[in-house]
């Protein structure tokens, strides 16, 4: 629905004649909304024409809005509180007049937004097309009505581009191929496993010999049109032929590293990665340690049919004049054209039946995402490839961690998936990108949000604009990283800085006007988490010293709180030991152990909030954590975490904090609830509670009139959570 809002008083401005004379009779008017619906704020006013409208959203004009009528056309829970107002004037009347500003009141539904930036990464979520998300699967086969199989069959891409999990297999790179009949063949733990199109699975073959007497390690499957299944073993440099009752033989190869062509064990292979076949039952091989693709007749006779052995390029031509990097996928069409990907290349080449060699889609070692035509898209480096009845590829991204499809023509679109976004584009929501997915946020009185990056601060408004802080510089070519940020009440940021290369951490304030300074007293503490209270004191992690230090706005540094009076430390390795840091409004500190959120009183007595159990080591650093902690929610020590990123308080003494793919909340009494996310879905999946979410790291509480409102960093975006 649109809620058009229109009335109210207005201004007037004046001059020398009548002409510049403008008279708002009626202002935008407050109203509240729904998330999801529309709203239309309306103004009248009179003057010698013509009048031009300019809108503004929270004092920031809003680029497009010209006309009588501004309309939000989806509010989200991030619009609450927004304020609307717009500037008429004429020739006559640059300046114009500004009407009275309008509120708008979200009424937010529990849920996810997004804020800013553009969401994509991996993960293991179902879904339709870019809301699904994958890891890293690598092996992919096609059935005969086109459904896409990856990774031992465990997840299915039908044609429309809907992502589900299938119950066909366990996840792994296990090498997988249908047969016309629909057959479904797996290689896994020395096994080559069969299920029929109904369902029934049994072992087809386990060297030489019948059934389970044969034993391999198959490193790419292939089968023909009667019915015949060809492993290749990449151990063993040879290639075997499984008939449909599972007779195992050599087809090539005698278990000797080389390149030499020849009839059946007279051939050598140098690691044998992948297979395909032909209409007239010859099999190709993607000869990896040659760089070469081999072709083995019916009969056994081996030739080199494309490349030349041990001379890589990315180079087109006919047959050996060709060259080929380490080959990693290979498939055929129904016209007997081959297509390999070569790992690193980022290009899928295509060798038609005479052997000459071209590139279908992408551009050599120009890696990267972009769907287009041939030379115009960009792949990551290892591609996984089948091909499905239209004569269509489909590419398991790996890097990208999308499926993607390529035509007979070269045009290349993304089928399932949404590759990372990140960049230092500054400007407002989705236009925004953001490369920052560890460390912390900070926020000040106002709303605005600021987290770090390589190379300085940013700033989230509360209109929504993400821009970038004055640089802070650079060291002879090391890189300074901002990872732990907090802000004060005045709107002055702080962040640590990491100055790679000097081993060195820093506080630097950056001050509303511009200004960026080294904090005083900072130096000498090696931060790990930084927070600052109501009275401007800054709260550091000093973890050279193991010590909670206070730094005064006089500079004035104490000692607040010790680690060993947190706890033992665990016997893993760690970057650091305090995760992260926060305060309330009354000047509590909250510091995260590991799993354990302690509460530290303005005197520094401390005392365990909740938590328990076996701890994990993370690195906001190095952003790799080791997890060891469950999820668990309960009060106290019943409660449990698996590994804590950021925290923030609300007015009420609430402690929220992001622990693996969630959400938690913590209540001053100790009782612990998962607010938004789920332990075992990764990615970003927006809308209602608990919706899911992919290791977010920074939080902080958002003043809002309703409810509670979290923005978080995740998947490089900034999202807002809207809690009752």
């Amino acid at each position: 629905m649109v809620v058009a809002c229109s009335g109210g008083g207005g201004g007037s401005g004046g001059g020398s004649s009548t002409a510049d004379v403008i008279q708002i009779s009626d202002s935008p008017r407050s109203t509240s909304a729904a998330v999801g619906a529309a709203a239309a704020f309306t103004v009248t006013a009179a003057g010698a024409a013509p009048l031009a409208y300019q809108w503004y959203r929270n004092g920031h004009a809003i680029a497009g809005a010209t006309a009588v009528t501004y309309s939000v056309e989806q509010v989200s829970a991030w619009h609450d509180g927004d304020q609307y107002q717009v500037r008429v004037n004429n020739g006559a009347n640059l300046a114009g007049v500004m009407s009275v500003a309008a509120t708008l009141a979200v009424n937010p539904a529990p849920g996810i937004d997004l804020v800013a930036g553009k969401l994509g990464g991996p993960g293991n979520l179902d879904g339709n097309g870019a809301q699904a998300r994958f890891f890293n699967e690598r092996s992919i086969a096609v059935d005969p009505a086109g459904v896409i199989y990856l990774d031992g069959g465990v997840r299915k891409i039908t044609p429309a581009g809907v992502v589900s999990t299938a119950s066909q297999g366990v996840a792994d790179f296990d090498p997988m191929a249908f047969d016309t009949q629909g057959n479904f063949f797996r290689a896994r733990d020395n096994t080559i496993w069969k299920t029929t199109p109904a369902g029934v699975q049994t072992v087809l073959a386990g060297g030489d010999g019948v059934g389970t007497q044969a034993q391999f390690a198959a490193d790419g499957l292939a089968t023909d049109a009667a019915g015949n299944v060809y492993v290749a073993d990449r151990q063993m440099n040879t290639i075997f032929k499984v008939t449909p009752s599972g007779m195992v033989t050599t087809l090539a190869g005698a278990g000797i590293a080389g390149a030499s062509d020849g009839v059946g064990s007279a051939a050598q292979f140098f690691g044998p990665h992948s297979l395909t076949t032909d209409p007239a039952g010859n099999v190709y091989v993607g000869d990896d340690g040659n760089a070469t693709v081999r072709k083995i007749s019916p009969s056994g006779v081996v030739t080199t049919f494309a490349g030349k052995p041990g001379e890589i390029g990315s180079t087109d031509g006919i047959g050996s004049a060709a060259r080929f990097g380490h080959i990693y996928s290979i498939t055929s069409d129904a016209a007997g054209n081959l297509y390999v990907t070569a790992e690193g290349y980022c290009t899928i080449r295509k060798i038609t039946p005479d052997a000459t060699v071209s590139t279908l889609a992408g551009t050599a070692f120009l890696c990267g995402y972009a769907d287009g035509i041939g030379p115009d898209a960009r792949f990551g480096i290892h591609m996984g490839i089948a091909t499905d009845a239209g004569g269509n590829l489909v590419v398991r991204d790996e890097a990208n961690f999308v499926v993607r499809k390529v035509t007979p023509s070269g045009v290349v679109t993304t089928l399932a998936g949404n590759p990372p976004h990140p960049g230092s584009d500054d400007g407002v929501g989705a236009v925004a990108r953001i490369n920052s997915v560890s460390g912390t946020l900070g926020v000040d009185a106002t709303g605005n949000i600021y987290f770090g990056y390589s190379g300085g601060m940013r700033k989230l408004s509360v209109a929504g604009v993400v821009s970038t802080l004055p640089n802070i510089g650079r060291i002879q070519n090391s890189t300074i990283y901002v990872y732990g940020t907090t802000a004060d009440a005045a709107g002055n940021g702080y962040g640590v800085n990491i100055v790679y290369g000097y081993s060195s951490a820093e506080i630097r304030k950056f001050s509303p006007d511009g200004t960026v300074t080294t904090l005083p007293g900072s130096a000498g503490i090696d931060a790990t988490a930084i927070a600052v209270d109501g009275a401007g004191n800054v709260y550091a992690a000093d973890n050279s010293n193991r010590a909670i230090r206070r730094i005064a706005p006089d500079g004035a540094v104490t000692w607040f709180a010790y680690y060993n009076d947190l706890g033992p430390r665990p016997s893993l390795r760690c970057d650091h030991d305090v995760i992260s840091l926060t305060t309330d409004a009354v000047g509590n500190v909250y510091a995260s152990w590991f799993t354990k959120v302690f509460r530290i009183t303005p005197s520094g007595a401390i005392a365990l909030l909740a938590g328990s159990g076996a701890t994990p080591c993370w690195s906001f650093r190095s952003g790799q954590p080791t997890p060891q902690g469950t999820i668990v929610d309960g009060t106290s020590s019943s409660a449990s975490f698996f590994s804590i990123g950021g925290m923030a308080t609300d007015a009420k003494g609430n402690v929220y904090l992001t622990d693996a793919n969630t959400v938690r909340k913590i209540t001053p009494a100790g009782v612990v609830t998962t607010i938004a996310g789920q332990p075992s879905l990764t990615g970003v999946a927006l809308g209602p509670l608990p919706g899911s979410l992919n290791r977010p790291t920074g939080i902080a509480v958002v003043p809002s009139n309703s409810g509670t409102k979290l923005v978080i960093m995740d998947e490089y975006g900034l999202l807002s959570i809207t809690a009752q």
